[in-house]
């Protein structure tokens, strides 16, 4: 079963979905009390999702907690399942605020350029007044912070490290810090990048850094080492990236008001552009993606915006307690946390 499991996996990765599928079923259909059989279940649920087909994905996912409810799987199938039914198991999107949630106090909630939640629910919270990245359980308590200035995005290492973008260098976890360099017209002398915005690291182990002053994305190799430009030579104004979860990586380009998903050699896979159907994108400042690859979008003067896979606009969260977002993440579960730069607080949208 293990051998269909990582054949089902390999499916995915490569695009065959209905692959995926015929292969993820044949372990928990053939295998029904093995150790493969719920982990088998969570990825037809996945795929199914991925496929555009979330009431079925959620049908897989309540396998998991009717047949193996005591399994470590469960609480995951759970969270796959509030956070689809939030997005379209009632006809339409419905998110609401929660006005008892509330996480952090005084100067760490000034200048807060980042948000990141981890999949145990730790929200790391980038503010530039306290000049570190600040750490809150999910009870609410403050852990060990990783200083720095400047900060750009937040983002995870394929380790689960915490990567902290920052003006002259990209941390990668509490006590790593890389600079990066380009080549320059003269042999031997590198030009250091002064102005980094994000980072991300590739599924491939590249390392990918927007600077704003040479409005280029860089791709370096593990060693720091320049390995070219990504994805063209074009000037991007980019200030977010992040990464699917599927190998897509997420770009934010603030100047052209648009995001787009490119794979790891550069090819264009979806976008989402600065105007469409229902929508207009006027001051785009953060994005965020869920394991479906439905894209959320920050505005600073549109509330966050959310699309499908496809590009569709699913729903708008606004009111008025959204005055101005400029930073957000998601929960495993779905729910959406907005930092709004005038409130100076962190929202949550159930």
């Amino acid at each position: 079963p293990k051998a269909l499991y990582a054949s089902a996996m390999a499916h995915r990765k490569a695009g065959r979905l209905p692959e995926a599928v015929d292969a993820g079923r044949r372990v928990f259909l053939e295998y029904p009390n093995s150790e493969a059989a719920p982990a088998a279940h969570f990825e037809v649920g996945h795929v199914l999702a991925l496929m555009g087909e979330p009431r079925q994905a959620m049908e897989e996912y309540q396998q998991i907690r009717n047949r193996f409810g005591s399994s470590e799987w469960a609480p995951r199938a759970l969270d796959r399942i509030t956070a689809l039914y939030r997005l379209y198991g009632s006809g339409k999107p419905a998110f609401v605020a929660d006005p008892s949630y509330a996480v952090g106090a005084g100067d760490i909630l000034k200048d807060v350029r980042a948000l990141l939640m981890t999949p145990a629910r730790t929200l790391w919270i980038a503010s530039d007044k306290v000049k570190s990245v600040v750490p809150f359980s999910p009870e609410g308590k403050m852990g060990a912070s990783i200083p720095g200035v400047d900060f750009g995005s937040l983002t995870f290492a394929p380790t689960g490290e915490v990567i902290a973008a920052a003006r002259l260098g990209v941390r990668v976890g509490p006590r790593e810090v890389r600079s990066y360099a380009i080549p320059t017209d003269k042999p031997g002398v590198p030009e250091p990048l002064e102005r980094i915005q994000a980072a991300v690291m590739t599924p491939g182990g590249f390392v990918l850094v927007a600077d704003g002053k040479k409005k280029r994305i860089y791709r370096f190799d593990s060693k720091q080492q320049y390995q070219g430009i990504f994805p063209d030579a074009r000037d991007h104004g980019v200030t977010r990236m992040t990464l699917d979860g599927e190998g897509g990586i997420v770009v934010l380009d603030e100047d052209a008001r648009s995001v787009q998903v490119f794979d790891e050699a550069g090819r264009l896979l979806r976008s989402i552009p600065p105007r469409g159907a229902g929508y207009e994108l006027r001051r785009p400042t953060d994005v965020a993606v869920d394991p479906c690859r439905n894209l959320y979008v920050a505005d600073r003067e549109g509330g966050v915006l959310v699309f499908s896979p496809q590009g569709q606009l699913l729903t708008v969260l606004s009111g008025p307690e959204l005055r101005r977002p400029a930073a957000l993440t998601l929960d495993p579960s779905g729910m959406v946390l907005v930092y709004d730069e005038k409130a100076e607080r962190v929202l949550r949208y159930r």
